[in-house]
């Protein structure tokens, strides 16, 4: 069982998408990147401030699949740079993830440097498989996650043979969010025009490491396994070297730091099994 103080998803501020020079005369600032930068965690930091000591940077070029781990990352308006800008999908447009296709786990992506850059994949058994960037409005189809229906670009017969053939799912395809769409996030939890790419719900997954040892602390009092970070597949991962960090000392400290306040997720792990070894 998860713990109760999960893992802790904050939203992305409002930010339309408009030239330089509109967003500068709309608000006085320049379009916001932040950089984040990796303190690796051995690096002797100051802890009287108690600053937020970040452990981890993830990226999910392809939802579902292998993550990417970086030292540093671009934040735009749909969270990391590259963060589940593609997904496969079944033959009526729902998204699929590792609960209906495990072996998504197997799959790498690299991560791309440009918007235009092609994806490459690889799995075990397979060819690797470089996919062109598709954009023709031509190609547009309407998706789904979850709850929510948007426009993405599917990335053509390729990449769905070798995707059916990886996770053996008949039917199933490569799509790309469109550059233009805005995929509105929870608005229980996010301001309006807060927006996300095919993430489950909201553009940045924080996790502390506070809450991991916690649920290994109460899955070893019932004599089960603990299970690693990775399995929760978050953005970021932070904590403090003294371990003095719990979900709500992170909420406090982050709010405001991505626009607003977000929201705490007491989320499962994905997969019981392991994902590394299938």
């Amino acid at each position: 069982a998860p713990p109760s103080r999960g893992t802790f998803r904050n939203t992305l501020g409002s930010m339309e998408d408009m030239s330089f020079v509109a967003f500068l005369a709309a608000n006085g600032l320049a379009f916001l990147i932040l950089i984040i930068v990796f303190r690796p965690r051995n690096q002797e930091t100051k802890n009287q401030d108690r600053h937020l000591h970040v452990t981890a940077i993830n990226i999910f070029p392809l939802k579902s699949a292998k993550g990417v781990s970086v030292t540093t990352a671009v934040l735009n308006a749909r969270g990391l740079a590259f963060d589940r800008l593609w997904m496969a999908v079944d033959e009526g447009g729902s998204f699929l993830s590792q609960r209906r296709a495990p072996k998504l786990a197997l799959v790498e992506a690299d991560l791309p440097t440009t918007y235009s850059e092609p994806l490459k994949l690889r799995a075990p058994g397979a060819p690797p498989l470089q996919v062109p960037v598709v954009t023709a409005s031509s190609r547009k189809t309407v998706v789904r996650v979850w709850g929510d229906r948007m426009e993405a670009v599917d990335q053509g017969d390729e990449a769905a043979v070798w995707l059916e053939a990886v996770i053996g799912v008949p039917g199933a395809r490569l799509v790309r969010m469109s550059d233009d769409t805005k995929r509105q996030c929870d608005r229980t939890y996010a301001p309006r025009g807060s927006h996300t790419g095919f993430s489950d719900g909201f553009p940045l997954l924080l996790a502390t490491n506070a809450s991991l040892q916690e649920l290994n602390d109460r899955l070893a009092a019932r004599n089960e396994h603990p299970v690693p970070m990775d399995r929760f597949r978050p953005n970021m991962v932070v904590g403090q070297k003294d371990g003095g960090w719990d979900d709500q000392a992170i909420e406090e400290r982050t709010k405001g730091l991505f626009g607003n306040e977000g929201r705490l997720s007491s989320s499962s792990a994905l997969a019981p099994f392991e994902e590394d070894s299938w």
